[in-house]
Parts: structure tokens; C-alpha cells; sequence
């Protein structure tokens, strides 16, 4: 049970407005009785603000498709993209390399080449692929990146991908 707490206390919870990245703790307090065998949660008042604000976020069919996503990445990525996409003006978004690694929270100690291996391939990889073998839907078709350089130094990132009519 103590595992359990402790897993749980330590989940996170990142939403994005904008360029801003907001952290906080899903809840605020366990108590764990073993004698009347029940557990107490005190859930953090900005989680109930979060879950009010999911209609504004998502439409149904958005929060299925986020929640069905396993890479953390991939959901960040979903996030960026879903807005430009939801549009139906675009196929593309552009975002600085700073910027992308700052939003991403990429260690310090990546390489630009493990960058693309272990943040950029498994994302792109899991938003373009079916979702299962029940669930054909590809959440954005063709997806793919560019690195924009200048001068031998990347400063942005390009994201591409097939417009899909649904």
C-alpha cells in the first residue's frame, strides 16, 4: 500500500498555455487506513481546475486521442500540433530550437543526435502510426520533422504532416 502512495504522490501533471509550463502534484495528502481498510485522497485544487478545464482544451475525440498516446513526447508534440492542425489553415508548424527544448524539458546532456533518436523518432513515430489493431486512426498522417539551420547552427524545428479531413 505504501508503494502505492508513493507512486501516486509522485505522479505530475504538466499542462501547457501558451509557452508556459505549469507543474504541480495530482494530489495533496494520503491517509491509508489498514484497520478500516480505506484510503482518504486529497486531490490539488488545480487538478479539479484542470479537469473543469478539459472541455476547453479538448473535444472528445482530442482527449481520446491524448489519452490513448503512451510517450510523454508524444504528448507534448500533440499538444503543439493539435491547435495548428484543429485549424484546418496549416500543415505545418515551425517552433525555435530553444524554445522546443525548453518545452520538451530535453536533458541538458542530450546530443542533438539522441535528441532526434529518444524525443523526435518516438514521438513522430507514435502520433503517425495506428493507434492499435482495433483502432486504425493515424492522428497525423505522414508526420515528419526538418531541422532549419543557418549557418551550420540549428535554430528551429519544422514539423510537416498530411492534412486529414474528418
Amino acid at each position: 500500500m505504501l508503494n502505492f502512495q508513493r507512486i501516486v504522490l509522485k505522479k505530475i501533471i504538466k499542462t501547457q498555455k501558451g509557452y508556459t509550463l505549469k507543474t504541480f502534484n495530482l494530489f495533496d495528502s494520503f491517509v491509508i487506513s489498514n484497520k478500516l481498510k480505506n484510503i482518504e485522497i486529497k486531490a490539488n485544487e488545480n487538478l479539479s481546475i484542470l479537469i473543469k478545464d478539459l472541455k476547453t482544451i479538448f473535444t472528445s475525440k482530442q482527449l481520446r486521442e491524448f489519452l490513448s498516446l503512451k510517450d510523454t513526447y508524444a504528448k507534448i508534440l500533440y499538444m503543439i500540433l493539435k491547435n495548428c492542425k484543429d485549424s484546418g489553415v496549416c500543415n505545418s508548424f515551425k517552433i525555435k530550437w530553444q524554445d522546443f527544448k525548453e518545452i520538451f524539458a530535453v536533458p541538458q546532456n542530450y546530443t542533438k543526435k539522441e535528441l532526434s533518436k529518444f524525443v523526435l523518432k518516438l514521438a513522430i513515430d507514435e502520433l503517425s502510426s495506428p493507434r492499435h489493431i482495433f483502432n486504425q486512426n493515424i492522428i497525423f498522417r505522414n508526420l515528419s520533422f526538418e531541422k532549419v539551420i543557418i549557418v551550420r547552427k540549428i535554430v528551429g524545428i519544422k514539423f510537416l504532416w498530411t492534412p486529414t479531413h474528418n
